[in-house]
């Protein structure tokens, strides 16, 4: 029986250093370092949603930007 392995899909990584986990920022503990960032990460923390099967995120544009991939 011969398996072929899908290639996992690219994830591009965030430039910087990540938080003082023991001092995070107010919302989005990415935003400072987030290319998508809006106003509202900088005030809450977004919460952690199914986007598709297998696949979660908390990030307030998610949605958006999977709408654009898909486009």
């Amino acid at each position: 029986m011969v398996r072929v392995l899908r290639e996992a899909p690219r994830l591009d990584p965030i430039q910087g250093q990540p938080p003082d986990l023991t001092r995070l920022p107010r919302g989005c503990a990415f935003a400072p370092r987030c290319a998508y960032r809006v106003e509202r990460c900088g005030e809450a923390a977004p919460p952690l949603e199914t986007l598709t099967t297998g696949h979660l995120s908390a990030c307030w544009e998610a949605g958006r930007l999977v709408k654009a991939a898909a486009a």
